[in-house]
């Protein structure tokens, strides 16, 4: 297996794990989930469009050049929805309890 399919594997199973939890809590204690579905999907289009950029065959030299700043914005935002769903629901759970 590949590095790169490692990583894919590894990142997958966990927001797999995050967002399965958060969204079972959730369920359990009769809360919403849409917060959660929209980073999800907000997670899942960043994905798919950083995979379509990354897999674009290219056959000048140069082709990659000037994407590493795009790439990195990606990669921040890929990492940061689920941190944004995990406060969510941090908020949402202390919220619940105060009341």
């Amino acid at each position: 297996m590949s590095e790169d399919l490692q990583l894919i594997v590894i990142y997958g199973s966990a927001l797999f794990l995050i967002y399965g939890l958060i969204i079972w809590i959730s369920i359990r204690k009769k809360q919403g989930i849409a917060p959660y579905i929209v980073c999800l999907a907000l997670n899942i289009i960043t994905f798919l469009i950083f995979l379509n950029i990354i897999s674009q065959p290219v056959n000048d030299p140069q082709g990659g050049m000037g994407l590493g700043l795009l790439l990195i914005v990606f990669g921040i935002c890929y990492v940061s929805f689920p941190i944004i769903a995990l406060i969510i629901f941090i908020v949402r759970q202390l919220r619940r309890k105060k009341a």
